[in-house]
């Protein structure tokens, strides 16, 4: 019941002061924020699932984003600065991308794999 009357947007007070409800304010609020907490760890932990079955994807795309880098550098003169530029910027993104999902995974404490998306996205 205390469910429902939240889902309709009711607040724990506006609840608690419903005759239907025979809990004090304080019960409401604390019944509440326990569903908040157990659907927001449920959440996390299908959000955790998915970067863990993407991490080797994400981790290849780095490689190869790490060693077309290294040509853009080493071609910079030949491409001209505008597609340089513009070639880096989409890197970046898709490095910044992947560096959130390793975050997000917690696969990122290892310092060498934060110490590489550091100095792939320039923020070292």
């Amino acid at each position: 019941m205390i469910l429902k009357l939240a889902a309709q947007g009711l607040s724990g007070r506006k609840i608690a002061e419903r005759p239907e409800i025979q809990v004090s304010y304080s019960s409401v609020n604390r019944f509440l924020k326990d569903r908040r907490r157990e659907r927001a760890e449920a959440t996390k932990d299908i959000v955790r699932g998915h970067l863990a079955a993407t991490l080797p994807t994400d981790l290849e795309m780095l490689d190869k984003l790490t060693r077309r880098l290294e040509v853009m550098r080493q071609d910079a003169e030949q491409m001209g600065l505008a597609g340089f530029n513009m070639e880096m910027q989409v890197i970046d993104r898709q490095v910044k991308t992947i560096g959130l999902k390793l975050k997000y995974s917690g696969a990122d404490e290892d310092d060498s794999a934060q110490r590489l998306i550091e100095a792939l996205s320039g923020d070292d």
